[in-house]
């Protein structure tokens, strides 16, 4: 794929990991919207990881095993072990074990094309995004304010006060 279309792929997978689209989703047609963003998402990361991986069909695969990565391998490895025998919901819990597996190894897919200023500057562009929501979500009343403990608390595009003010303030510092 093109340099573009990786820098959009990643960008999406930042926005995603800061909690985009947040309250968005409910405005469009709730939850379903935010799953759909959500494994489209997850589909995207696995596609540019095999596409990214090789030259032709033969040479693609979805994980490069490297022996300087061996401890997040373990990681990844072990929380999955652990959450799959803790669980009672076998199906929700082995969806979530493979998002989360999966976001692993972009991160290290991330961390092999790019480096450390480019990752940077895709935090600071998916960053800019979400505080540029919710400040257009601080005009909006009824979706940007929340009461909490009879005072009105501003949430921006996310559930709760504490996760708007954690996000805002990584966002302007």
């Amino acid at each position: 794929p093109s340099a573009v279309a990786r820098h959009c792929a990643v960008l999406c997978v930042f926005l995603l990991a800061l909690g985009f689209p947040g309250k968005l989703a409910d405005i469009a047609g709730g939850g379903r919207i935010s799953m759909l963003i959500q494994y489209a998402v997850f589909a995207l990361q696995i596609v540019f990881m095999l596409i990214t991986s090789g030259d032709n069909l033969l040479e693609m695969k979805l994980i490069d095993l490297k022996k300087e990565y061996t401890p997040v391998y373990l990681l990844l490895g072990v929380y999955f072990l652990l959450s799959m025998l803790s669980t009672h919901d076998i199906a929700s819990q082995l969806i979530s074990c493979l998002r989360f597996t999966v976001t692993g190894l972009v991160a290290l897919w991330v961390v092999q094309w790019y480096d450390v200023k480019h990752i940077l500057r895709f935090t600071c562009w998916a960053q800019s995004v979400i505080v540029l929501l919710c400040l257009l979500f601080m005009f909006i009343p009824s979706q940007g304010w929340a009461v909490v403990d009879g005072a009105r608390c501003f949430v921006g595009i996310f559930p709760g006060k504490n996760v708007c003010g954690a996000e805002l303030a990584f966002g302007l510092t």
